[in-house]
């Protein structure tokens, strides 16, 4: 038996090779800021608390308790079928 059990609350999202999306990203945690980060992508960052920003390019987004922010998202073009993990975690 193991002792880490699987996460049965994971959230996929589906998008095509080559493609932009815009995430907007929210952190809801009371006292803990959130490092939120793709695999192998970069985040285009254009607003953060309804404020347009000038872009900016991350790997890993810092989210403050009750922030949120709209990033934008390049998918990589040549790797179809692929999958990649999202990631948000703690300080």
């Amino acid at each position: 038996m193991c002792c880490f059990p699987i996460p049965l609350d994971t959230f996929k999202l589906k998008v095509l090779p080559g493609k932009w999306y815009l995430l907007r990203l929210i952190n809801a945690a009371l006292n803990d800021e959130l490092f939120f980060s793709i695999a192998n992508h970069t985040l285009t960052v254009v607003d953060v608390d309804a404020l347009y920003v000038k872009p900016f390019t991350v790997d890993t987004l810092v989210i403050a308790p009750g922030q949120t922010s709209n990033v934008l998202l390049a998918t990589k073009p040549t790797y179809p079928g692929a999958s990649y993990y999202m990631e948000a975690r703690p300080y």
